[in-house]
């Protein structure tokens, strides 16, 4: 292992100051030296130069200092180290995939007309800031078949990244797929916040398609939450296989390509610093590793005869299996959704129906079409399941207006309390008793507005939680609302 150390004293032995500032060409020319076997790699030296702090000296030459660049080379061989390291890593888990599909080949036709589809699932983007939840996962469901899909450990709440992928044998008559986006929350519920469909007619064989599809609630609206796949469909499974081994083929040729670069520029920085023992180390791990790659090397490819063989095994198996010995297929029960009753809410309802109670005494003199459409906004939260926090907001600002325009007809209309035939022609004198009761009952109401904003101010707060649904019982009539209300969730 190269030390810090150990450049520095390389460099002291030429008999050069690490201390000083150098020109370019005079470090390259130090390190010529120290290389005593050949020239040292320019391009190389010149990459590290341009990672090693500078000074700039009489206004034109830039120069370095020994000790600066000997840390840039302790960096570089660790980055070097590390991509080496990573890749090895990579041409083993391709080697991997690679032996899945020699299994599956062997049991696989190039003449079979069955139908494919694989679905990568990449991201979920946009969750919403007030949905809560300990877990989320993605359930998958083409015809009978289902797969789960879960999200990477210690992933992003709101944008969840999966990189996980599925194979559907695409059964017949069965034009679309169906993906579900449920949460688990802090009762440990399992809630399906919303579900999208990808239609099986607009992929094409063999290309492979990025979509981004937007979830609907249960009502049928779009949210803001998508998911983010790559689809294809497949003819030819066998055909197919082939293909991913020949791209697996390349992707283990450019990682084994990529490593023997790298390590070619680790032994350029290194070599020079590295004394005879040292090298004669090196040397020895070199012709261990070498053989235990070859080792490695015989190892597979007695695994892949291994798997073929059992692939033809397992089709000698399948074609003896009869149909009665199918496993049967599990239906999965439905999990009792909870509905919440809130006092508040309940009371409510109460207060909102006295509110449309004033405005029809009111309307008898007094020209109260804003306060009716506000009554009938309020009732539509629950009569017509419009609890949304859009709605409620929007009824929140007509009433809000409504205060306001209470105000301007009160200055301009308080004189009713003394009207008479003269100062009030309209009405006369007989409607006194009328319009002394329109006043009264318009001033009750403009104070009770202020009532009535803060049960709506409650209304708002509990809809901007999707992932609950609440029950109302109107005299012996039972409403329920939120997202959920006609929704069955399925484990």
């Amino acid at each position: 292992m190269l030390t810090l150390q150990q450049i520095i004293k390389k460099f002291e032995s030429k008999g050069r100051k690490t201390d000083l500032y150098l020109p370019k060409e005079q470090i390259i020319e130090c390190l010529n030296e120290i290389n005593n076997k050949d020239i040292y790699n320019r391009e190389v030296a010149e990459q590290l130069l341009d990672q090693t702090p500078s000074q700039i000296q009489n206004l034109k030459v830039i120069a370095y200092r020994l000790s600066d660049l000997a840390q840039t080379m302790i960096d570089a061989t660790n980055i070097l180290q590390d991509k080496i390291k990573k890749a090895n890593a990579q041409v083993q888990a391709y080697k991997e995939y690679r032996l899945k599909i020699d299994s599956q080949l062997a049991s696989t036709s190039p003449s079979s007309d069955e139908r494919y589809l694989y679905i990568t699932i990449i991201q979920i983007s946009n969750i919403q800031l007030k949905i809560r939840y300990l877990s989320c996962f993605l359930n998958l469901v083409l015809g009978q078949t289902s797969h789960v899909a879960k999200p990477i450990q210690n992933h992003d709440k709101f944008n969840p990244e999966f990189n996980v992928e599925f194979e559907f044998q695409i059964p017949a008559l069965v034009p679309l797929l169906c993906i579900q986006f449920y949460i688990i929350n802090e009762s440990n519920t399992q809630l399906l916040v919303g579900q999208t469909t990808l239609q099986l007619q607009s992929l094409e064989d063999s290309n492979i398609k990025e979509l981004d599809l937007a979830f609907k609630d249960a009502v049928g609206r779009e949210i803001q939450t998508e998911v983010k796949l790559e689809a294809l469909i497949v003819l030819n499974k066998h055909q197919h296989l082939l293909s991913q081994k020949q791209k697996y083929d390349t992707k283990i040729f450019n990682f084994q390509t990529d490593i023997k670069e790298y390590t070619d520029d680790l032994n350029v920085i290194m070599r020079p610093f590295s004394n005879d023992s040292a090298d004669d180390k090196e040397r020895q791990k070199l012709q261990i590793f070498n053989a235990w790659k070859k080792k490695e090397e015989q190892k597979e490819e007695e695994r892949q005869m291994q798997y073929q063989v059992l692939g033809e095994n397992q089709n000698q198996s399948q074609q003896v299996l009869s149909v009665h010995d199918a496993p049967q297929e599990v239906q999965a029960a439905p999990i009792e959704e909870d509905y919440f009753e809130s006092d508040q809410l309940n009371h409510g309802i109460i207060v909102f129906l006295l509110y449309a109670l004033l405005t029809m005494f009111i309307c008898f003199a007094k020209p109260s079409f804003m306060d009716f459409l506000v009554s009938y906004g309020m009732f539509f939260v629950v009569l017509l399941d419009q609890f949304d926090p859009s709605h409620v907001k929007l009824v929140g600002i007509g009433l809000v207006a409504s205060i306001f325009y209470d105000m301007i007809w009160l200055k301009q209309y308080h004189l009713w309390w003394t009207s008479d035939d003269e100062n009030n022609p309209e009405w006369g004198l007989e409607a006194i008793n009328l319009l002394r009761f329109v006043l009264l009952l318009t001033y009750m109401q403009f104070l009770y507005k202020f009532v009535v904003c803060y049960y709506l101010y409650h209304f708002y707060k509990a809809s901007e939680d999707p992932t609950k649904q609440y029950k109302f019982v109107i005299w012996k009539f039972e409403f329920r609302v939120g997202q959920h209300k006609n929704l069955q969730v399925w484990q």
